[in-house]
């Protein structure tokens, strides 16, 4: 299935940093007993737990697309009504990185 890419480049980039952001802020609140960090270089946003990369986002600004891989998988989002949406299993961005972080902190966080 194709998807219409109905937003202007500047759009994709303001809600790509606005996500960005967000996850940020989470992360830096994280209190638990893990080591959680990240790194956000250019095009790449990194998370890492006890020193081990799990969870790389980058975006794919020629698509509007945000991808997500993860120690197991990929996921490619695209915004669609409103929504980051997986265009795979038509899963939504939060839930995924909810999922992929509580399984690899063994514990419970929400983004």
């Amino acid at each position: 299935m194709s998807y219409k890419i109905l937003f202007k480049q500047k759009d994709f980039l303001n809600l790509y940093s606005k996500i960005i952001l967000k996850i940020e802020l989470q992360l830096d609140n994280y209190i638990g007993k893990k080591n959680l960090d990240y790194d956000n270089n250019y095009d790449t946003f990194s998370i890492f737990i006890e020193n081990k990369k799990i969870i790389v986002l980058n975006k794919r600004e020629n698509l509007k697309q945000i991808w997500m891989a993860t120690t197991k998988t990929g996921y490619h989002f695209s915004f669609i009504k409103g929504i980051w949406i997986c265009i795979r299993n038509k899963v939504e961005f939060w839930y995924i990185l909810n999922k992929e972080l509580r399984i690899a902190l063994k514990g419970d966080i929400d983004i």
